[in-house]
């Protein structure tokens, strides 16, 4: 093999490893219209979350502080910046941090929209970003750590300049949007290579994000963007027909997995995921007849007739929902509101992440799963491959301690 041959071989496969390996695309994916697909807006809802793991404001609270950090020294040039990103040799870690917890998230987010991963539609789908969303984070922490605001309707109001990277700014027009020079043509550069960057300004889920790190100023359009911000209109169909009115709710709610395909104007689970659901229901209600079982068993003369009935009439006493008709965005932080949302009045909900998904959340055990709260978050990799009988098994224990408490 010629040095140079053999050079480029050992570049590339430094790449490969960089990157934290290069994630091949799924069978039978279909390309995305960037800006107006059904899956690249489902795409700026896993950025939205993503956005607020890498400014430092989720995720694992030890690495919070580098990310909050990372890169304040940079120069706002998206050529330097592109630079760094396109160089194998190149220190990316100046201006990202080495963070493996985000792969996960990274596989799912680039499985909707490969437009916002660095090398979209090539052959391989690299697991850095467009260098336009890290040329994003950098301007987003600088204004952060400076306490800078920006009114999101100046940004629309100056969309022709914005767009027009030739022109230069007026004063009038800096002040109006509160940028630097400097930073407006950063958002020039960006929106020229990008322009459906532009129209993601108006994501609410975006706008919810960008408004929880105090940038946006307090304005009419920014509350009524956030306040579209919810999963109102995607709504828990039953599993099951022959549960009584009165039987205890179980969701079971799909979040940032890649279990879903796009199309034009909906999406459709895999087969493997409405596999796995299904055995989770089965396996659930085995769980709680158990318990309810050995309840029965245990019991003696008059005290054991309650616990027998309960047992026999059990499985109708609980009613699994489930949401398969599109995946959500959900988190320690909303997962309340979206269960609440989704699946109204549910006694306990079960929420599917894609696969090392978890890695990229921060979950409390004190306060954001069971037993702290009625919720418990699993890997779907795991329930596929039923390695979640410990965790069945807390939910079936749950499940008859509320169906005994309720039969006094």
């Amino acid at each position: 093999m010629k040095l140079k041959t053999l050079l480029t071989f050992l570049v590339g496969a430094g790449l490969l490893l960089l990157s934290g390996c290069m994630a091949m695309p799924t069978p039978g994916s279909h390309a995305t219209t960037a800006g107006s697909s059904l899956a690249h807006q489902y795409g700026e809802e896993v950025l939205a979350y993503l956005m607020q793991v890498v400014l430092g404001q989720a995720g694992d609270p030890d690495k919070r502080a580098r990310w909050r950090n990372r890169g304040l020294n940079q120069d706002l040039d998206l050529e330097r910046i592109a630079a760094i990103m396109s160089d194998p040799e190149a220190d990316k870690t100046t201006i990202m941090v080495n963070d493996p917890n985000i792969l996960g998230l990274s596989k799912v987010l680039y499985h909707y929209a490969p437009e916002m991963s660095q090398f979209s539609g090539s052959y391989a789908t690299s697991l850095y970003p467009a260098t336009e969303l890290v040329a994003l984070r950098l301007l987003l922490i600088k204004r952060i750590q400076a306490d800078r605001k920006v009114s999101l309707q100046a940004l629309l109001d100056h969309q022709n300049l914005l767009q027009t990277p030739d022109r230069a700014a007026t004063r009038a027009e800096l002040a109006a949007m509160n940028l630097t020079e400097n930073e407006c043509r950063l958002l020039q550069s960006v929106f020229q290579s990008k322009p459906w960057l532009f129209d993601s300004l108006t994501s609410p889920f975006l706008v919810e994000a960008f408004a929880r790190t105090g940038i946006l100023e307090n304005e009419p359009l920014t509350a009524k963007l956030i306040s579209r911000a919810s999963y109102r209109n995607a709504a828990c169909r039953p599993m099951d027909a022959s549960s009584d009115r009165d039987a205890l709710v179980i969701a079971l709610l799909p979040s940032m997995t890649r279990e879903f395909q796009p199309g034009n104007n909906r999406f459709t689970p895999s087969e493997a995921y409405l596999a796995a659901i299904n055995n989770l229901k089965r396996d659930i209600t085995s769980a709680c007849l158990q318990y309810a079982r050995q309840a029965a068993e245990t019991a003696v003369s008059e005290a054991g007739a309650p616990a027998r009935k309960l047992l026999r009439n059990l499985e109708s006493k609980l009613s699994f929902r489930a949401l398969s008709t599109r995946p959500l965005v959900i988190s320690a932080e909303n997962a309340a509101r979206v269960v609440q949302d989704t699946c109204s009045g549910a006694d306990f909900a079960v929420i599917l992440l894609g696969r090392n998904v978890y890695q990229a959340m921060h979950i409390d055990p004190a306060k954001d799963a069971y037993p702290a709260a009625n919720r418990i978050y699993l890997d779907i990799t795991d329930v596929k491959h039923a390695q979640v009988s410990s965790e069945v098994n807390d939910i079936g224990r749950y499940l008859y301690a509320r169906l005994k408490a309720r039969k006094g």
